[in-house]
């Protein structure tokens, strides 16, 4: 990826739009990024994280700090980033959450983030993605990196890197893990941990399950089983056997007790049945005493039957007499109501004939009324044009009223207004000057601020200086007491060497004999021979010392390097200050501490004060504005008012007019009205109510004529149809006279026939037709009956013989419940063995599918946990999964951070990663370590001075961008930049370093170093220096060259 160009507008301390040109940097090796503490260096590095991934570049920077604070509402902040990949151009717009003004209306809103990537930008510009989410995704498609390993690719902020150097392997871990998202391989290691601790939570509970099964089984015999599952299943098995035979053996004695009880019950249900059939005959001899008994009141009753016939037959003579009798009746009230009916019509109509002649005689007046609307309507034509003519005269005169109104609202409005505008014109002219005044004292305060910022920075430096000073004495101290000790052991040792020699001369000389020649010299006389030493040492001891002193010699040596990395931390913290104080343009009269407190209290006074002086000057800026605002919204309402008055006016001169016209032609209608009625000057509304009252009258006459003639032509044809049902019902009277007579002779006729002596027998002998069907089934019932009993009786005494006494059963019961009894007895014994066996077989069943889960999963725990432990770290070289594949990247990371360090420190330090085993339980295999080839020893990164420390860091951050990128998907990152750190070098360090740097250059890379070192400034050339005014920031690129 090659950056063209960077755009930003209210970021940061970019207030106004600042514009970046990369690819025209693009022939120059190296460039310098300058400029004051503060003043917006590294939010260049912001702006271009933040486009490409919505997040400032270092870690302690965050979205919502990125808007200018001297940005206003009207001010957008945003960043547009143009970039290259595989010769395609592409273009970034994003800002972040902000408040901004409403588009429309007054007041501010708050603007969510948004994101646009677009493709030809120069061309087509097609919009790629328009959604933060979709643009995130895709930039991180293209590039193939993701934030974490974007920003340790491309930037090596302040101080990230010498953190990677110095931090525990724990912290380590955290960064590279970030970095590779390496989540999967921790997510194995938990997953395989889960999956062990699930498993053996089953095998516990199968063994527990397995238990409970064992204490449900009930074995026939008292015998304690083993707590083993699997050791007591043989006596489980042999008892299920011992069960299965005792039950076979109870279920014989059973099926022989059951034929017993089987050929009881034959015998009493055969003395039942004979019994049953005895009884039977007995109560078949009762019902036949009890029938031949009741034959006298069936004989009563056969003769009732028969009366009753015959009444039934006379009955149907007599119910015809009476319905022709009735119809008679019914005839005379039809014939008697008709006539009545016929007089009381033709009353009524003699009556209404007589008002028909009142109203013929009214016939003249209401065609009068006719004649009279005839003529109202002519004028009624002409009514709707003058009642709109009369609205339209009412409707002026009202807004003539309103008109008046509103004219005398608006010149009492404007002179409010000239008074108000007066009053805000004399405050405007006292607040005349508040803006210069308020930017004098901003200024005062950024410069005021800016130093404050500095000497904030001198304070904690100077502190940080004493601390290493005081630290370097410590230290200094305790190499002295060091090579105080290492002298005397070595003093020791020399003794113990002597003494040793002594002894050893001592133990020679007790082997030499006169005239014997000397091991070691030859000699054969022995003048002065070895006296025994006063101190005797072996060889243990000697090597002790040796020991002790070599331990001395690494202490030594470890106080030294920390001596020599504590001075040139000294001497950076120095030269640190001293650029401070040069950048603070201020004559102090010490560099102590005490000075500095004292000037940031001062400072701190003054920011202050004029913090208050701005506040105050802020709301006299603000009521200023609202003033100014205010003073020329009365003027634009004082015009509109005055238009206003000006067009009232011009409409209450129109308006007169117009009621004018109406009224003139209204009053010439009602002169040209035709006189229908004394009325003077009649109204339009007058003329309405009388056409109404007339109408209605004449409405009604009408009617009631209409009506009149109907009714009497109703009466005439209701009293012709009254009068011929009349006749028609004096005719069928008389017919239905002669039919009744018929029918009465009938009856007296037919009456003689029968037996009966008299009407009274008659109607005694009557009987309703149910009640002669219930006694003759009665009586037919009887007979049935009597006859079934005979049969019955009969079949009964054939079949019982001649033994028809009952037979006794309770014997033959006593003894068939005994055997019940006893039958029951094994029927339970039965279904309680039944039942143990059957559980204790389930348990068996269960017990055996347990165990083999069980085994089952001892198998898997046994594969899993050996996973789990070795995933987990918990082997031999104390090495987790994650941290194997993190290891294997770091030494990947080494590998190419040794190319660099070996030609910036003469291939005197190699960065190496520790393989030694961690102690106490932790972690191993991410520990780093510094080979120095000028002691050939391996030590601690952490004894690296802060020169030597910068190195290594610079080192390892561009091994890390060399092999993140190498697992980027091929995508080529072209820009490297890298925030301070090269102050604490020394010149020989700072040219191989630059050197180093410039070497980058191969494969087109375009390299950007902030710093404040002056040697960086005459090495490089081309320099973007970033200058402030306090408030707001501004970018130049110079080439020193040109």
């Amino acid at each position: 990826m090659e950056i063209v160009e960077l755009s930003m507008q209210a970021f940061g301390p970019y207030l106004k739009k600042q514009t970046i040109p990369f690819e025209t940097l693009r022939e120059y090796p190296i460039f310098l990024i300058t400029g004051a503490t503060g003043a917006g260096k590294t939010s260049i590095f912001d702006a271009i994280c933040f486009a490409l991934y919505g997040k400032a570049s270092g870690s302690d920077r965050d979205q919502e700090t990125l808007r200018s604070q001297m940005a206003t509402p009207e001010e957008k902040t945003y960043v547009s980033f143009r970039f290259r990949i595989n010769n395609h151009t592409y273009q970034l717009l994003r800002q972040p959450k902000q408040i901004i003004m409403k588009e429309r209306g007054e007041g501010t809103k708050e603007e969510p983030a948004k994101a646009e990537l677009y493709a030809d930008p120069d061309n087509e510009n097609q919009l790629l993605a328009s959604k933060v989410r979709e643009v995130d995704q895709m930039i991180e498609e293209m590039l193939g990196l993701n934030y974490e390993q974007f920003r340790k690719m491309m930037m090596i902020p302040q101080g990230e890197f010498r953190k990677l150097i110095s931090e525990n392997s724990r912290e380590r871990e955290e960064v590279l893990r970030k970095i590779f998202d390496t989540s999967l391989y921790l997510e194995v290691t938990e997953q395989l941990k889960n999956r062990k601790s699930a498993i053996e939570k089953d095998i516990q509970s199968f063994r527990s399950r397995a238990t409970e099964e064992l204490d449900r089984i009930h074995l026939e015999k008292e015998t304690e089983l083993p707590e083993n599952p699997r050791q007591a299943m043989p006596f489980v098995e042999q008892d299920l056997k011992e069960k299965e035979t005792l039950i076979n053996e109870e279920k014989k004695k059973r099926e022989k007790v059951n034929e017993k009880v089987t050929t009881l019950q034959e015998r009493i249900r055969s003395i039942e049945n004979h019994n049953s059939l005895v009884q039977e005959w007995q109560d078949y001899l009762k019902k036949q005493k009890s029938s031949e008994q009741y034959r006298g009141e069936i004989e009563r009753k056969r003769v009732e039957v028969k009366r009753a016939e015959e009444a039934e037959k006379l009955k149907a003579y007599e119910s015809q007499v009476e319905e022709a009798e009735n119809h008679l009746q019914d005839l005379g009230k039809r014939v008697k109501r008709t006539e009545e009916t016929f007089h009381r019509k033709a009353h009524e109509r003699t009556t209404k004939q007589e008002e028909q002649k009142k109203i013929e005689e009214q016939e003249e007046e209401r065609l009068g009324l006719k004649r009279r609307l005839e003529s109202l309507e002519e004028a009624m034509e002409r009514l709707s044009e003058i009642k709109k003519k009369e609205e339209e005269r009412e409707a002026c005169n009202k807004e003539l009223e309103r008109l008046d109104v509103s004219i005398e609202q608006a010149e009492r409005s404007s002179v409010s207004s000239r008074e108000t505008m007066e009053t805000h014109k004399k405050r405007l002219s006292e607040l005349k000057n508040i803006e210069e005044t308020y930017y004098e004292k901003k200024e005062a305060w950024n410069r005021s601020k800016q130093a404050f910022q500095v000497l904030k920075r001198l304070n904690e430096t100077t502190k940080e200086k004493e601390d290493i000073q005081k630290r370097l004495e410590d230290t200094r101290k305790q190499l002295n007491k060091a090579e105080e000790t290492l002298a005397g052991k070595k003093e020791r040792q020399k003794k113990a060497v002597e003494a040793k020699t002594s002894d050893q001369a001592y133990q020679l000389s007790l082997t030499l004999h006169s005239e014997a020649p000397c091991p070691v010299c030859g000699s054969v006389h022995h003048p002065s021979p070895a006296s025994p030493p006063r101190e005797v040492v072996d060889e243990e001891e000697i090597e002790s010392i040796g020991d002790s002193i070599e331990k001395s010699s690494e202490e030594k040596e470890r106080l030294l390097s920390r001596v020599y990395q504590l001075q040139a931390e000294e001497k950076a913290k120095s030269e640190t200050i001293d650029s401070l104080i040069r950048e603070l343009e201020i004559e102090a009269p010490s560099s102590d501490r005490e000075t500095w407190t004292n000037l940031l209290s001062r400072y701190q006074e003054e920011m202050n004060r004029l913090e208050n002086d701005m506040k105050e000057l802020s709301h006299l800026k603000h009521e200023k504005a609202s003033t100014e605002k205010e003073y020329e919204r009365l003027q634009q309402d004082l015009e509109k008012t005055q238009e206003t008055i000006t067009v009232a006016k011009e409409k209450k001169g129109r308006l007169y007019q117009s009621a004018a016209t109406a009224d003139a032609e209204i009053k010439e209608f009602y002169r040209n009205l035709p006189v229908l009625e004394p009325m003077e000057e009649p109204s339009a509304t007058d003329l309405e109510n009388l056409y109404s009252d007339i109408k209605t009258t004449f409405e009604a006459m009408t009617k009631r004529k209409k009506e009149m003639e109907d009714t009497l032509a109703a009466l005439s044809e209701e009293i012709s149809t009254i009068q011929g049902t009349w006749n028609q019902l004096v005719e069928t009277q008389k017919e239905t006279e002669e039919r009744w007579k018929e029918k009465k002779q009938g009856f007296e006729q037919t009456f003689e026939q029968l037996s009966f002596t008299d009407k009274q027998e008659y109607e005694d002998s009557k009987r309703t037709q149910q009640y002669v069907e219930s006694i003759r089934q009665e009586i037919d019932s009887y007979f049935q009956n009597e006859a079934i009993i005979k049969d019955r009786i009969a079949r009964l005494e054939n079949q019982l013989g001649d033994d028809t006494s009952i037979l006794p059963t309770e014997e033959v019961k006593k003894e068939k419940e005994a055997f019940e009894e006893e039958m029951e007895g094994l029927r339970e014994i039965i279904v309680q063995k039944e039942y143990e066996y059957k559980q204790n077989l389930d348990s068996v069943d269960k017990l055996n599918r347990l165990l083999e889960k069980q085994d089952t999963s001892e198998q898997l725990f046994y594969d899993i946990g050996d996973l789990s432990s070795t995933t987990s770290g918990d082997n031999s070289l104390r090495l987790s999964l994650e941290r194997y594949v993190l290891a294997s990247y770091l030494d990947e990371i080494l590998l190419q951070a040794n190319h660099r360090l070996q030609t910036m420190t003469d291939h005197r330090y190699q960065l190496k990663r520790s393989e030694g085993i961690a102690k106490r339980g932790a972690q191993s295999g991410l520990d780093l370590e510094v080979m120095d080839q000028y002691t050939a020893q391996e030590r601690s990164v952490r004894t690296l001075s802060g020169g030597e420390g910068f190195k290594a860091a610079l080192s390892l951050a561009l091994g890390m961008a060399d092999v993140v990128q190498s697992y980027a998907g091929g995508i080529q990152l072209n820009t490297l930049f890298i925030d301070e750190g090269f102050g604490t070098l020394d010149d020989i360090s700072l040219q191989q370093a630059i050197e180093c740097l410039k070497n980058l250059q191969d494969g087109n890379r375009l390299l950007g170093i902030i710093s404040h070192v002056s040697q960086l400034k005459e090495e490089i050339p081309v320099q973007m220096q970033v200058q402030t005014d306090g408030s707001e920031s501004a970018i130049t690129i110079r080439h020193l060259g040109n």
